[in-house]
């Protein structure tokens, strides 16, 4: 074998080693803690942003409804169901922490988890598109 093979099959080694290693380090976590870590923070911030967003509509369907109440409800209706969505996904995922199931099921929370953070990335763009409203709003 040449010495750029050889080279280019050594880093191909050493990256499959550190996806594992990082795989390993998630299932040991999720077997000692469960998905309450990973996933904890943005389930309440799932169910905060529910909260708000239901207020916001109650409020504003009792004002008149002008264009940016309109946008509001829209906004709304469109956090409430990202945030649902959020927590089905979570809920989905969850794990009692140590079982044998928990490390079993581990692995493919960890390949999963990019679901989650693109459905939170998601939410996070309509958290900002609210305040901007609000804030038009309240102008």
């Amino acid at each position: 074998m040449d010495p750029v093979t050889a080279i280019g099959l050594s880093l191909n080694v050493i990256e499959l080693g550190k996806i594992f290693w990082k795989t390993a380090e998630f299932c040991i976590a999720c077997y000692k803690d469960g998905t309450e870590r990973p996933f904890g923070e943005i389930k309440a911030a799932a169910h905060d942003l529910k909260e708000v967003t239901t207020k916001l509509q109650t409020t504003s369907k009792s004002a008149t409804l002008l264009p940016s109440n309109v946008d509001l409800q829209e906004i709304c209706r469109h956090c409430c169901f990202l945030a649902k969505e959020l927590d089905d996904e979570i809920e989905k995922l969850r794990i009692t922490p140590g079982t044998l199931k928990a490390l079993v099921k581990a692995p493919k929370i960890y390949f999963k988890r990019k679901h989650v953070e693109e459905l939170k990335r998601k939410m996070d763009e309509q958290v900002i598109a609210l305040h901007t409203n609000v804030l038009v709003h309240l102008r």
